[in-house]
This record gives C-alpha cells, structure tokens and sequence, in this order.
C-alpha cells in the first residue's frame, strides 16, 4: 500500500546547530535525500519542509520545535516521501485566544512517515491531507478542537499513536481508504468523529478509546463509509463505556447460537448518532478488556446457566438464579476465556462466601479460546440467606493482569418457592410459577427463578413445591 521512494544519488547528513543554527536554515540548503540531524534544545521556528528529507530529532523528550506566532504552524509538509521523526512540536503558549490558532503539524504532501514525535498544545493539533502517509507512534496532547484531523486525505495510515486530552481526540471528513488502528485515544470530549458522510472506506479497528466523554460523534454507516470492526475473529475497539455478556462467540453471536467466550461484548457497541446529522453505526465485535492482550491472560468472563440444544434449536445461556429454594441443587456453568496467545493450564475455585463449593484442576485451555465449567450447588443444610458465590482462577505463570480473574454473583438461599426473594412463600409466588406454566427456556419472559428444580421447564413439580410451602418463611 506504502511505496517511498529511495534516493541512489549520494546523500549528506547536516546537523543542526553545529552546521546551521536554525533547523529551518538547514532545511533551505539540503538536497532532496538528504539528513538532517538536529540535536537537543529548543527552537523557536517555523519549519517548512518543501522537499523530501529526513528530518530526525535526537530524542522527543529534549528536542522542542515551537512556533513562534499564533497563525504559524511548528512544522509544514508540504513535500512527498518526508520522514519526521523524534521532536517535541507544539503550539506558542500560552495562547489567549486558541481559536485563532493554526495546527501545530500540518501534512499536505504524501508518502510521508511522521513518526516517534510528541505534539501538543494546537487549536487542531495535527492536519492531515494528502495520500499514502503513515502517522504512527506518536503522542499527541490537548487539541482544543481536534487532536488529528484527518481531512481530504486517501490511502493513509494512524497506527498506535497516543491521544488524549483534546476536544474530538480523531476526526475524518471527506477522506477514502484509511485505517485507523492500535490507537490509544483516552480522556479526551470526544473519542472520534465522523464530520462528514462522504467519508469512503475508512476503517477503525483495533484501538483502546478509553473515558472519553463521548465515545463518539457524527455519521458512521457501516456500509459504505466507515468500518467499526475487522470482522470476526480479528475483531472491533475496546470501548471503556461499553459493557454486557460474552456468553457467546463467532460471528452471529450477537443472536446467541453457539456459547462460550471469546472477548468480545454479544450485542455489539453502538457508535455515533441517528438523525438529521448523520447515522449511527455498530461496532460488532467491541473488545471486553484493552487490546491487545498479553501472552499469559486468563479471564473469567461470565457465571451463568447454558441450556443444552438438546431441548431447543440451540442452546440459551441466563444469569443464574437470584433465588435458590433451600435443598435444591444450583446448576453453575463458569466460563472461563484465554486472552493470552498462550496454551495454559491453570485451577479454578467457586466460593459462596468464603466456603469452597466447586473445584477443578489442572484444566488445559488453548490460547485465545474459552471452556465452559459445569459444576452444580446442593444447598442441602445450607442455612437460609444471601451469599456471594465467587469464581475463581488461579492466576498463570507470566499474568500480570488478574482484575478478571475473578467473577462474583450474589444468591439468595430462601424456602423452597419464593420466586421474588422477599423471604416468604404467598400466593404472589405461586401465580408467578402458574403464570409461566409449561414455559421453557426459549419462550420470551423465561425466568430461571421459577424452575424451583432447575429442570430446565416450569412444570406441575414447580407450581407444587411453591404450593406445599406455602406460607412458610423466614427467619
């Protein structure tokens, strides 16, 4: 997709300051193919570079390139096959009106590769145009309006830069073919915006958009404009704000056909708006955890009942019970997910309370797969009230994240036909269990609290049980 063009004729390398005090000056004596190598301090200028060289800072951190008024940009391409690496840019500062301000890096030429930079402090931070340009590994802080604005740009890349603190973190308008990918853009208004519907073939995978404001704003039509995913299995975004289930995997997951795990949410993340501004479209395949995920990761992802597709046309995963009748057996299934892109083996505990209930050992897992635990809860002699039923995985060799290593649910032990926990079995119970009478998992409005022997049917066993303990309770 990305083709540079090489020099054979002989090149020179110019440092600044020793050859030329000012980068700007180097600039204006450099041959195109030349190097231009500028050492740690800062400069006060406005860097045009109009023909194809490689401008090289020795290091982000120290090498500072500002602009020295409102209306000027710290660095202008206007070139093709530029590389730009190893600078801190950034806006004059302070500024009291920022909205008078230009860009702080502007990119009108093609075939450019800005890399490893730092840019900060610009009413739009980054702008830019042009075709087949990589903007990758940079840092990017405090856009008032927009931290990279991509605009009438074709063929381009964003890859695994950094975004944070602006008023959209990324924006497209009227841009084809351009993919935005391994991205960190957090806390900024806006994570991204789509200013215009004739965005053509752009696609955003991959990236971690983390407690932004607003996920995002504008127009997304998946289908001819912007991407939100890269299909099954590669996968969409992680989205901070979005949460659910991930009962289910493969591509129809969202309709729940096949259980178990595989990190990403069922239902999908909604992005964008729908009305006279633009459409909303779905991110399908929205990450549970930031991506991407370690070698050694192990999850528990979701505590639940599966019912087998045995009985039906495929199988139904539910939360489990929020009500157990005392005596009757609690069926758990644990889903367990490998994030990591390891084989693991590893032990898993079930607890109610602090009480071992359910353990398996020596469980193998391939990488990036899921298993689903099946283990049931005999609440014979259990004594009545409300219990913290916790999962457990041991953490692996190598696992450094473990803040899902653990999946809890609270259950309540009462008498034997209390369906709405209230500690009581009366006549409210009873018409509850008779007005599901003969439902089964698959009928809409099934509730797993009203199958008192967990047979997967609500049956004349279920409307007897409530019915011979009626008016019992506790304490």
């Amino acid at each position: 997709m990305f083709e540079f063009v090489h020099f054979a004729l002989t090149t020179s390398t110019i440092t600044v300051p020793d050859d030329y005090s000012t980068i700007q000056a180097a600039v204006n004596v450099a041959n195109p193919g030349d190097t231009i190598y500028v050492r740690s301090g800062n400069y006060s200028e406005s860097v045009v570079l109009n023909k194809t060289l490689t401008l090289i800072g020795e290091s982000p951190e120290s090498t500072l390139i500002k602009s020295t008024q409102e209306n000027l940009v710290a660095v202008l391409i206007t070139a093709d096959n530029v590389i730009l690496n190893g600078f801190t840019m950034h806006a004059l500062t302070p500024f009291p009106n920022p909205m008078n301000y230009a860009p702080v890096l502007v990119v009108t030429g093609s075939y450019n590769n800005v890399s490893g930079n730092i840019i900060t402090n610009g009413r739009i931070t980054v702008y830019l145009e042009g075709s087949y340009n990589l903007f990758v590994n940079n840092t990017v802080i405090g856009g008032v309006f927009v931290g990279v604005s991509v605009w009438e740009a074709s063929d381009s890349l964003i890859d695994s830069n950094v975004i944070s603190y602006c008023g959209y973190g990324l924006a497209v308008d009227s841009s084809s073919n351009i993919t935005i990918v391994r991205n960190n853009i957090i806390e900024n208004s806006r994570g991204i915006a789509s200013f215009d519907v004739y965005n053509l073939g752009v696609r955003i995978f991959h990236n971690n958009l983390m407690n932004n404001s607003i996920r995002a704003e504008g127009s997304f039509d998946n289908t001819t404009q912007i991407a939100l995913d890269d299909g099954y299995p590669s996968g969409g975004n992680y989205w901070s704000d979005c949460a659910g289930i991930d009962a289910f995997q493969g591509p129809n997951q969202k309709y729940g056909v096949v259980p178990g795990s595989d990190g990403f949410w069922d239902q999908g993340a909604v992005v964008g708006w729908v009305g006279e501004l633009g459409w909303a479209g779905e991110d399908h395949f929205p990450f549970t955890k930031p991506y991407p995920w370690a070698v050694h990761d192990l999850g528990v992802s979701f505590v639940g009942v599966v019912y087998p597709v045995a009985h039906y046309f495929y199988p139904f995963v539910y939360g489990p019970k929020v009500v157990v009748g005392q005596g009757f057996s609690q069926h758990l299934d644990v889903f367990v997910m490998n994030y990591g892109s390891s084989s693991e083996v590893f032990n898993l505990t079930v607890y109610a309370d602090t009480s071992i209930i359910g353990e398996f050992s020596n469980v193998v897992l391939d990488a990036r797969n899921s298993t689903i635990l099946e283990f049931s809860w005999n609440t014979s002699g259990i004594e009545m009230g409300n219990y913290t039923v916790s999962a457990l995985v041991d953490p692996v060799s190598g696992e450094s994240d473990v803040s899902d290593n653990n999946y809890a649910i609270e259950q309540m032990i009462s008498v034997p036909g209390d369906i709405n926990g209230d500690t009581k079995v009366d006549m409210r119970d009873i018409g509850f269990v008779a007005s599901k009478f003969s439902f089964l998992p698959s009928y809409t409005g099934w509730n797993p609290n009203h199958d008192i022997n967990d047979d997967g049917k609500i049956d004349m066993f279920d409307i007897g049980t409530a019915a011979r303990h009626f008016m019992e309770h506790y304490p």
